[in-house]
């Protein structure tokens, strides 16, 4: 158990952020006259973490949960709101950076309270930070997937975007390991299902980030301005798309899966 002294200073910042946190989505909510689920949750997840007394490691961890699943609300919101406006030009960078912050918060507080005692996938669990993960890689792959025609202004800016994308599905994709159990010891009937815990996909976002970073793979192998960057896309991409390629043709052959557009993508990386 940690001292109390530290404990108390994890909770005291913690209830900051909290706070600050609950003010933007009252904000926020200021502007409609509606009462959207996802703020409304956000405030409830945000009003717990400050009823937290926040004693032990256990309130703590608890706390930071709680703090990440309201962060996930709120960014829900609104980078709905950013999609549906395309990103605009004037102030749409800075909207992307703030939610990308917003979201990177929960795994900064983990780092600076347990100092590498823990990490953010130990004190958060699998499901909330490989979440965090996902939705910094999923906004990106989204804003550069808009952003495309316009991307000529500021090349260096856009490929940098890509590579974050793909840094953090890619990490996302690594936060559990495969179930390397016999047949017998995993709870399910379904072969196919066992196939994919094996090869460590749990669940239909594990499979779409990997099409989606092989993709931005793709838009950055593509771009034809000059790279001063060492990133490989080609090669991350190609390993990307033939895993995605083979889960698709194999245990989901039956389960609505397509992997047409990710067959053009590996052609086209072996040009």
């Amino acid at each position: 158990m940690a001292a109390p002294m530290k404990i108390k200073t994890s909770h005291e910042k913690i209830e900051k952020e909290t706070k600050s946190l609950l003010q933007a989505c009252k904000d926020v909510h200021k502007t409609i006259d509606y009462e959207d689920p996802f703020l409304k949750r956000c405030e409830e997840n945000c009003a717990r973490v400050l009823r937290s007394e926040g004693k032990t490691d256990t309130d703590v961890a608890q706390q930071l949960k709680d703090f990440s699943q309201a962060s996930l609300d709120l960014t829900f919101y609104e980078e709905n709101n950013l999609v549906n406006e395309s990103f605009p030009e004037k102030d749409g960078k800075q909207r992307l950076q703030k939610l990308l912050e917003s979201l990177t918060m929960p795994e900064k507080l983990v780092e600076d309270l347990f100092q590498g005692e823990k990490q953010a996938k130990d004190v958060l669990g699998d499901e909330i930070y490989e979440c965090l993960l996902w939705r910094r890689g999923a906004l990106l792959y989204m804003y550069c997937s808009i952003i495309q025609p316009r991307s000529k202004s500021d090349p260096n800016q856009y490929r940098q975007c890509l590579e974050d994308g793909v840094d953090y599905l890619m990490r996302m994709l690594k936060v559990r390991t495969p179930i390397l159990k016999e047949r017998q010891d995993v709870t399910t009937n379904d072969e196919a299902v066992y196939q994919l815990l094996q090869k460590g996909i749990f669940s239909d976002t594990h499979v779409l980030a990997m099409m989606y970073a092989g993709e931005m793979c793709h838009w950055h192998w593509s771009d034809p301005a000059p790279s001063q960057s060492d990133f490989d896309a080609r090669n991350i991409g190609r390993s990307l798309l033939s895993k995605y390629i083979e889960l698709v043709k194999g245990p989901l052959k039956t389960m609505g899966w397509n992997c047409e557009r990710a067959d053009q993508l590996l052609k086209d990386a072996d040009k």
